[in-house]
């Protein structure tokens, strides 16, 4: 088990969500040893977009949200990826792009 030590983990340091996936019935079953925060960005423009909303609601009969869920983050980014051209450079472009 694991035990409060202030000289090594602060547990309370550690952010909220982590804290809760390893605490069952009140105590802290294991370390979160991978805590890193995953955050989504969007070209607000081309959500947006009348064209590409136009052209994504006649293809898929759907309008065209941000995704809310990675399952609808796939949906979206497999029907965007390689139907528009974004930055209108004459090549079509990515749904999504992952950095590492």
């Amino acid at each position: 088990y694991i035990r409060d030590n202030n000289k090594h983990i602060n547990f309370m340091d550690i952010n909220q969500a982590s804290r809760s996936a390893v605490t069952y019935d009140g105590e802290v079953k294991a370390l979160p040893l991978d805590t890193d925060y995953i955050a989504m960005g969007y070209r607000d423009d081309v959500f947006r977009n009348p064209v590409i909303r136009d052209m994504y609601q006649a293809t898929w009969g759907e309008e065209l949200k941000v995704p809310a869920t990675i399952e609808d983050l796939v949906t979206v980014s497999e029907r965007l990826n390689g139907n528009y051209d974004f930055n209108n450079d004459g090549e079509m472009d990515w749904g999504f792009c992952l950095t590492p």
